[in-house]
């Protein structure tokens, strides 16, 4: 069975939306093309637009949000993702998936950016393709979507390692038809990536019973990283997603002049006994800001 793991973005990613590869791999291949985009980087469809409450008055939320927000149309990145799964016999890990992924910034609007996704992944030895994708998520990383509802952006202080930074935290919302999500998503204009700390919990509609908790925090600031041979200075982040089945740490490595920011990442999945199940690493492979390479010559750029 054919499965398919992507993170950029990262939540992501992680701004960075707490996405995990580890949670992205049990799909069929059917279903990979839809399940890749809209896990991986939480997406939604192009027609939708954002609701803010209601009120259409309020002005739009800041590209700074959205680790690809600053970046012009063409932007592109290339990324590599490496999964080692837990055997079902012995329980002893071994390379699973290799995945190949260019994201393409096709658009930055007034309240969203659009993405197009082009993937590959590698199993048993074969390689399978997957349909380009056209994806768009609001300056949040979230879907666009009529249920996301956001308040009032209040003026708070948050500290990191011993400094102190003052943020806005924005408060929204969003709802499925069985659950619903709140999130709080603490917002630093002056500061990057931007986005320091998330923090999200999914609850049935009722509101009784968790399903999910994710938190999305920086944790270091200013740390040397080599991207493409060239020495820059980074941001560091963990992402802890927990649910009834176990819980999924990633560490990531951001840099806000790689458009999607993620540069790597590595991913621990543990059950609810605490036992590794599913290891992952992300590597960024290249990156670009060429408007005028188009996307058959980005495609081919890949490696083989």
């Amino acid at each position: 069975m054919l499965r398919l793991a992507l993170r950029d973005y990262l939540a992501s990613t992680a701004s960075y939306p707490a996405f995990t590869l580890p949670a992205l791999f049990r799909m069929r291949p059917s279903f990979v093309a839809t399940r890749f985009c809209a896990i991986a980087l939480a997406i939604g469809l192009c027609q939708h637009s954002a609701s803010r409450g209601g009120d259409e008055s309020k002005p739009a939320l800041p590209a700074q949000l959205h680790p690809w927000g600053t970046f012009q149309p063409g932007a592109w990145k290339q990324v590599r993702i490496i999964t080692e799964s837990g055997s079902a016999e012995t329980g002893d890990l071994a390379v699973t998936n290799v995945v190949e992924s260019t994201t393409i910034l096709d658009e930055v609007g007034s309240e969203s950016v659009c993405l197009e996704m082009q993937s590959s992944v590698e199993m048993s030895g074969k390689q399978y393709d997957v349909d380009p994708q056209i994806v768009q998520q609001s300056f949040f990383c979230e879907p666009l979507s009529t249920s996301l509802k956001t308040k009032d952006p209040v003026p708070v202080q948050i500290k990191i390692e011993d400094r102190s930074v003052n943020c806005l935290l924005y408060e929204y919302s969003s709802a499925t038809p069985t659950s619903k999500t709140t999130t709080k998503a603490y917002f630093s204009q002056a500061v990057a990536p931007h986005v320091l700390r998330r923090e999200s919990v999914t609850s049935d509609l009722d509101g009784k019973k968790t399903l999910s908790e994710t938190t999305f925090e920086v944790i270091a600031f200013d740390m040397p990283c080599k991207v493409l041979g060239v020495t820059r200075s980074a941001v560091y982040s963990k992402t802890t997603q927990k649910n009834p089945k176990g819980t999924v740490v990633t560490i990531a490595v951001l840099c806000p002049e790689v458009p999607g920011g993620v540069v790597s990442n590595v991913s621990r999945e543990q059950d609810a006994q605490g036992k590794i199940v599913r290891r992952s690493t992300l590597e960024l492979v290249d990156y670009g800001f060429d408007k005028k390479m188009s996307r058959k010559q980005r495609s081919s750029r890949r490696p083989k």
